[in-house]
């Protein structure tokens, strides 16, 4: 499938394919890429995770009509369930990490919820690469 604008990038951690259909796409993908680098030694995944939060709490605004908080939100769990996804977690993984370390009965559709919003942004997760060799 072409898209409109893309590149091929090498890295030192393999090569990644970037694709999109406008420039500002592209440019979101681009600056994940670089973050993702950037923070290849210390694995800023929290600093990661505000900022697709931020990302997603617009385009929810944007989207829906209905802008009551999820149960995940009213819970504060909100940048735990992103985190969960950038680390490139199933969503069944969530849901037990989420039921193990925070106390909270989460449904598998609440989360793949996040996980199809997250994606639909173009958020990718970046777990492989955060991981120390």
């Amino acid at each position: 499938m072409s898209r409109d604008y893309e590149i091929s990038i090498t890295t030192p951690y393999g090569e990644c394919q970037l694709a999109a259909d406008s420039v500002g796409e592209f440019a979101d993908l681009a600056r994940v890429v670089a973050s993702v680098l950037n923070k290849k030694s210390g694995g800023d995944l929290e600093t990661m995770a505000e900022e697709a939060l931020g990302k997603l709490q617009a385009y929810t605004y944007a989207t829906r009509k209905k802008l009551a908080p999820t149960n995940i939100a009213k819970a504060g769990l909100e940048l735990v369930v992103v985190q969960c996804y950038l680390r490139d977690m199933e969503i069944a993984e969530a849901v037990s990490y989420l039921s193990d370390r925070h106390n909270f009965k989460a449904s598998m559709t609440a989360v793949g919820r996040y996980w199809r919003d997250l994606y639909t942004l173009g958020i990718l997760p970046v777990n492989s690469v955060l991981k120390d060799d």
